[in-house]
């Protein structure tokens, strides 16, 4: 197997945004906040690399997990 004819020529993802999405109630089965902490832990990896969150979504935890991704706004930017 030639591999050469599978490498890729130029970095497509070099300058571009990624969106990691939800799309769920706010609620504690569906883990959100573990998205959220593992962006407030690593925020400078994600902002290096521009990954950036986006959610979509009503529940009981809604509130809460808004104060939590207000820390972390700017990598949606």
């Amino acid at each position: 197997i030639d591999t050469n004819k599978f490498k890729r020529k130029k970095k497509i993802l070099q300058k571009k945004k990624i969106i990691i999405g939800m799309a769920a109630r706010f609620v504690k089965e569906k883990k959100q906040s573990l998205i959220i902490d593992t962006f407030i832990n690593n925020k400078q990896y994600f902002c290096e690399k521009n990954i950036a969150l986006s959610f979509a979504g009503s529940g009981d935890l809604l509130n809460s997990q808004k104060k939590k991704y207000k820390k972390i706004i700017y990598l949606v930017l």
